[in-house]
């Protein structure tokens, strides 16, 4: 039977791309210590990520930061599965049997049957794998874009935070202005409180000087 999990990484980060890992583990095969990949440290993650390359099938998708912003994040996370497992289906001897996907947020694919499963990464090994190879391939993309990009790291922290918004990230937002990979669709409180008050602000001082004339 050849079973297939499916995991995404990214969907919180307001920066960079969302990806998505198909994994099918072949019969036989153990391969230990597998966790979901927030769980684990990122030399472990880097260690099983060389494990599951070795010994499974695996596929990958990608969904850009201009794509989410204009399908939204919910088609986003649909078609980012969709493409993990298009990269998954040539490296396979027959479709798969089945696919278990962590969340619920998927759509048939090729008439195969499924599950949604909330936190299958904790108990599906091939969702777990997954999990991981999803968490590395967008973790690597950012170190290679921070490579070739030194401000990025240097501005908003990136290498540490992985385009998650830690304080450092958003004061670099801040103080800097968006990247051309930031997602603009989303909507970073800390930024938008920070304009409210100043638009209150100006709003205020306005009247002021008005009631003064």
């Amino acid at each position: 039977m050849i079973r297939v999990g499916v995991d995404e990484a990214g969907v919180g980060p307001a920066f960079g791309s969302l990806w998505a890992a198909a994994v099918y583990i072949p019969e036989g095969v153990r391969i230990e210590g597998l966790a979901d990949s927030k769980k684990l440290t990122e030399k472990r993650r880097v260690r099983l990520r060389h494990e599951i390359l070795q010994a499974c099938h695996v596929g990958t998708g990608e969904v850009t930061q201009e794509e989410i912003d204009r399908l939204g994040l919910g088609e986003a996370r649909r078609l980012v599965f969709d493409r993990a497992l298009d990269s998954l289906a040539p490296r396979l001897s027959a479709l798969p049997d089945h696919i278990v996907v962590d969340g619920t947020l998927f759509r048939p694919w090729r008439g195969v049957k499924f599950a949604c499963l909330p936190r299958a990464h904790h108990s599906v090994p091939c969702v777990s794998a997954a999990s991981i190879i999803a968490k590395t391939e967008r973790d690597a993309q950012v170190i290679a874009q921070c490579d070739s990009d030194p401000d990025l790291d240097a501005r908003y922290g990136l290498r540490s935070n992985k385009g998650y918004l830690s304080k450092r990230h958003v004061e670099g937002i801040r103080e800097h202005g968006y990247h051309a990979l930031h997602r603009r669709s989303f909507h970073i409180r800390a930024l938008d409180a920070a304009s409210e008050a100043g638009a209150s602000s100006h709003a205020a001082a306005g009247a002021a000087v008005e009631a003064a004339v």
